[in-house]
């Protein structure tokens, strides 16, 4: 059990989240975390100064521009539970596709507790799958859409292949008037 205040340990938890995942100042990783100290992630478990260390490079790689807020802080004895929202933009490739970029806004609670050599102990508790459902549902909408773009563009060819020539307006649009390129408008043909 650490001697210190609940006050000073979510003094420590808002400042180490802040230089570690803010500012991605990893060098302090063994300033906070206790020798033996371990993550718990939905993604995993990462336990001892290394590994802990190698988590926070891995999600500095995968979100360059993230941002982590402490929302709200709450603390007794040598336990921290925080509310945080984590934001980034998410680069997603699907197969075959160009990659996009996505907003993710993700709520994350953290639970940490603290020793006399610092965090001993940390649970990061977010939905693990609502950015990947986000991310399905976006790669979805981007396969309809590129399909419909190769439906119509296989559609404009056959009608250009069969001479007749599309105003792309309808009767309307082109009101009777012959086509410039001196084809007949599919609008005259019905």
């Amino acid at each position: 059990m650490s001697t210190q205040t609940p006050a000073a340990h979510k003094e420590a938890f808002c400042l180490m989240s802040d230089e570690i995942i803010n500012r991605r100042n990893l060098e302090r990783i063994p300033l906070g975390y206790s020798p033996d100290g371990e993550i718990r992630t939905p993604n995993g478990t990462f336990k001892g100064i290394e590994k802990i260390t190698a988590f926070y490079q891995d999600h500095h790689t995968r979100y360059p521009n993230s941002c982590f807020l402490v929302n709200q802080v709450v603390a007794e004895g040598d336990v921290v539970a925080a509310f945080c929202t984590f934001t980034a933009i998410e680069t997603i490739k699907p197969d075959g596709l160009l990659a996009f970029s996505m907003p993710l806004r993700m709520p994350v609670t953290v639970f940490t507790r603290f020793d006399a050599n610092g965090i001993v102990n940390q649970d990061f508790v977010w939905d693990n799958e609502g950015p990947r459902r986000k991310a399905w549902l976006a790669t979805v909408v981007e396969n309809t859409r590129v399909a419909d773009s190769l439906r119509i563009e296989k559609l404009r060819n056959k009608i250009r292949s069969s001479g007749a020539f599309d105003c792309g307006g309808g009767v309307a649009a082109c009101r009777g008037v012959p086509c410039r390129n001196k084809r007949v408008c599919k609008c005259q043909q019905t």
